[in-house]
Protein backbone atom coordinates (compact mmCIF):
# COMPACT_ATOMS: atom_id res chain seq x y z
CA UNK A 1 0.00 0.00 0.00
CA UNK A 2 2.89 2.38 0.65
CA UNK A 3 3.95 1.97 -2.98
CA UNK A 4 0.50 3.13 -4.14
CA UNK A 5 0.87 6.29 -2.04
CA UNK A 6 4.24 7.01 -3.68
CA UNK A 7 2.68 6.71 -7.15
CA UNK A 8 -0.07 9.18 -6.18
CA UNK A 9 2.59 11.59 -4.87
CA UNK A 10 4.49 11.35 -8.18
CA UNK A 11 1.30 12.06 -10.15
CA UNK A 12 0.51 15.06 -7.92
CA UNK A 13 4.05 16.36 -8.33
CA UNK A 14 3.89 16.00 -12.15
CA UNK A 15 0.55 17.80 -12.26
CA UNK A 16 1.84 20.61 -10.02
CA UNK A 17 4.99 20.94 -12.15
CA UNK A 18 2.93 21.08 -15.36
CA UNK A 19 0.51 23.62 -13.83
CA UNK A 20 3.45 25.70 -12.60
CA UNK A 21 5.02 25.62 -16.06
CA UNK A 22 1.77 26.74 -17.69
CA UNK A 23 1.33 29.59 -15.21
CA UNK A 24 4.95 30.73 -15.65
CA UNK A 25 4.62 30.55 -19.44
CA UNK A 26 1.50 32.74 -19.31
CA UNK A 27 3.28 35.30 -17.16
CA UNK A 28 6.31 35.32 -19.47
CA UNK A 29 4.10 35.68 -22.56
CA UNK A 30 2.31 38.63 -21.03
CA UNK A 31 5.57 40.26 -20.02
CA UNK A 32 7.60 39.54 -23.13
CA UNK A 33 5.06 38.69 -25.84
CA UNK A 34 6.73 35.29 -26.15
CA UNK A 35 4.87 32.22 -27.37
CA UNK A 36 3.67 29.73 -24.77
CA UNK A 37 5.53 26.44 -25.03
CA UNK A 38 3.81 23.18 -24.21
CA UNK A 39 5.13 21.38 -21.15
CA UNK A 40 8.44 19.67 -21.86
CA UNK A 41 8.89 21.27 -25.31
CA UNK A 42 12.21 22.75 -26.39
CA UNK A 43 12.13 26.55 -26.15
CA UNK A 44 13.06 28.51 -29.26
CA UNK A 45 16.41 30.18 -28.52
CA UNK A 46 15.05 33.45 -29.92
CA UNK A 47 11.58 33.27 -28.35
CA UNK A 48 12.20 36.11 -25.92
CA UNK A 49 13.69 38.63 -28.33
CA UNK A 50 11.34 41.58 -27.91
CA UNK A 51 12.18 43.37 -31.16
CA UNK A 52 13.84 42.44 -34.41
CA UNK A 53 15.04 44.56 -37.32
CA UNK A 54 12.87 44.94 -40.41
CA UNK A 55 13.95 44.05 -43.02
CA UNK A 56 15.53 41.08 -41.22
CA UNK A 57 19.19 41.78 -40.40
CA UNK A 58 21.53 39.18 -38.94
CA UNK A 59 24.89 39.83 -37.32
CA UNK A 60 27.34 37.05 -38.22
CA UNK A 61 30.67 36.43 -36.49
CA UNK A 62 33.43 33.87 -36.86
CA UNK A 63 33.52 34.09 -40.66
CA UNK A 64 36.62 33.07 -42.62
CA UNK A 65 38.88 36.01 -43.52
CA UNK A 66 38.27 35.30 -47.21
CA UNK A 67 34.66 36.58 -46.85
CA UNK A 68 35.76 40.20 -46.54
CA UNK A 69 33.59 41.76 -49.26
CA UNK A 70 29.90 42.11 -50.02
CA UNK A 71 30.28 40.10 -53.24
CA UNK A 72 32.01 37.19 -51.51
CA UNK A 73 29.43 37.17 -48.73
CA UNK A 74 26.61 37.11 -51.29
CA UNK A 75 28.29 34.25 -53.17
CA UNK A 76 28.41 32.24 -49.95
CA UNK A 77 25.01 33.14 -48.50
CA UNK A 78 22.86 34.20 -51.47
CA UNK A 79 21.30 30.74 -51.73
CA UNK A 80 19.87 31.17 -48.24
CA UNK A 81 17.89 34.24 -49.28
CA UNK A 82 20.40 36.95 -48.36
CA UNK A 83 19.59 40.05 -50.42
CA UNK A 84 22.53 42.19 -49.33
CA UNK A 85 25.64 41.67 -47.20
CA UNK A 86 28.05 44.05 -45.49
CA UNK A 87 31.36 43.07 -43.92
CA UNK A 88 32.02 44.95 -40.68
CA UNK A 89 35.27 46.86 -40.69
CA UNK A 90 36.26 48.28 -37.33
CA UNK A 91 39.93 48.35 -38.26
CA UNK A 92 40.90 45.16 -40.10
CA UNK A 93 38.26 42.60 -41.04
CA UNK A 94 37.59 40.36 -38.03
CA UNK A 95 35.13 37.89 -39.57
CA UNK A 96 31.95 39.85 -38.79
CA UNK A 97 29.20 40.90 -41.19
CA UNK A 98 25.59 42.01 -41.45
CA UNK A 99 23.27 40.06 -43.73
CA UNK A 100 20.09 41.68 -45.05
CA UNK A 101 17.12 39.51 -46.05
CA UNK A 102 14.07 40.35 -48.19
CA UNK A 103 11.44 42.57 -46.60
CA UNK A 104 8.65 40.00 -46.89
CA UNK A 105 7.41 36.80 -45.28
CA UNK A 106 9.89 34.60 -47.15
CA UNK A 107 12.78 36.84 -46.04
CA UNK A 108 11.57 36.56 -42.45
CA UNK A 109 11.34 32.76 -42.67
CA UNK A 110 14.74 32.47 -44.35
CA UNK A 111 16.38 34.66 -41.70
CA UNK A 112 14.91 32.48 -38.94
CA UNK A 113 16.12 29.33 -40.72
CA UNK A 114 19.56 30.90 -41.12
CA UNK A 115 19.70 31.49 -37.36
CA UNK A 116 19.16 27.78 -36.78
CA UNK A 117 21.81 26.58 -39.26
CA UNK A 118 24.18 29.54 -39.62
CA UNK A 119 23.62 29.16 -43.34
CA UNK A 120 26.86 27.45 -44.30
CA UNK A 121 27.04 23.96 -45.67
CA UNK A 122 29.98 21.76 -44.71
CA UNK A 123 31.35 21.86 -48.29
CA UNK A 124 31.32 25.65 -48.23
CA UNK A 125 33.28 25.72 -44.96
CA UNK A 126 35.85 23.31 -46.41
CA UNK A 127 36.16 25.40 -49.58
CA UNK A 128 36.73 28.62 -47.63
CA UNK A 129 38.95 27.26 -44.87
CA UNK A 130 41.02 25.01 -47.12
CA UNK A 131 40.76 21.62 -48.76
CA UNK A 132 41.82 18.54 -46.85
CA UNK A 133 39.67 19.26 -43.82
CA UNK A 134 38.18 16.22 -42.16
CA UNK A 135 34.45 16.05 -41.40
CA UNK A 136 35.26 16.70 -37.75
CA UNK A 137 37.52 19.69 -38.53
CA UNK A 138 34.87 21.17 -40.86
CA UNK A 139 32.23 20.74 -38.15
CA UNK A 140 34.45 22.56 -35.64
CA UNK A 141 35.08 25.37 -38.15
CA UNK A 142 31.33 25.72 -38.79
CA UNK A 143 30.70 25.86 -35.03
CA UNK A 144 32.82 29.02 -34.88
CA UNK A 145 30.29 30.83 -37.06
CA UNK A 146 27.55 32.46 -34.97
CA UNK A 147 24.48 34.40 -36.04
CA UNK A 148 22.00 36.56 -34.14
CA UNK A 149 19.45 39.27 -34.81
CA UNK A 150 21.00 42.71 -35.05
CA UNK A 151 19.92 44.39 -31.83
CA UNK A 152 18.70 47.96 -31.88
CA UNK A 153 21.39 49.34 -29.55
CA UNK A 154 24.12 47.69 -31.66
CA UNK A 155 22.58 49.03 -34.87
CA UNK A 156 22.43 52.53 -33.37
CA UNK A 157 26.08 52.21 -32.31
CA UNK A 158 27.08 51.65 -35.95
CA UNK A 159 25.61 54.98 -37.11
CA UNK A 160 28.97 56.72 -36.78
CA UNK A 161 31.00 53.91 -38.35
CA UNK A 162 32.31 54.57 -41.85
CA UNK A 163 31.51 51.07 -43.20
CA UNK A 164 27.88 51.38 -42.07
CA UNK A 165 27.39 54.92 -43.41
CA UNK A 166 28.56 53.87 -46.87
CA UNK A 167 26.52 50.71 -47.20
CA UNK A 168 24.22 49.54 -44.42
CA UNK A 169 22.37 52.79 -43.82
CA UNK A 170 21.17 52.92 -47.41
CA UNK A 171 18.58 50.38 -46.22
CA UNK A 172 15.78 51.85 -44.10
CA UNK A 173 15.55 49.70 -40.95
CA UNK A 174 12.86 49.78 -38.30
CA UNK A 175 12.69 47.59 -35.22
CA UNK A 176 9.42 45.72 -34.86
CA UNK A 177 7.94 43.51 -32.19
CA UNK A 178 8.72 39.91 -33.01
CA UNK A 179 5.23 38.66 -32.24
CA UNK A 180 3.76 41.07 -34.84
CA UNK A 181 5.99 39.60 -37.53
CA UNK A 182 5.09 36.05 -36.53
CA UNK A 183 1.39 36.84 -36.98
CA UNK A 184 1.71 38.39 -40.48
Amino acid sequence: DDDDDDDDDDDDFSKRARDGHIMLARIMRERRDAPVQRFGAKVDAHAFDATVPWPPLLHISGLPEKLNSSNLLLQSFGKQGVKDAHPIYLGPFKGRAVLVFEKDHSGWERAKAFLDTCGMERDEVVRLRGEGKTEEAAAKEKALIKSEWVQEHVYNGWKNEQWAKKKLFRTVVVFRRKNELEQE
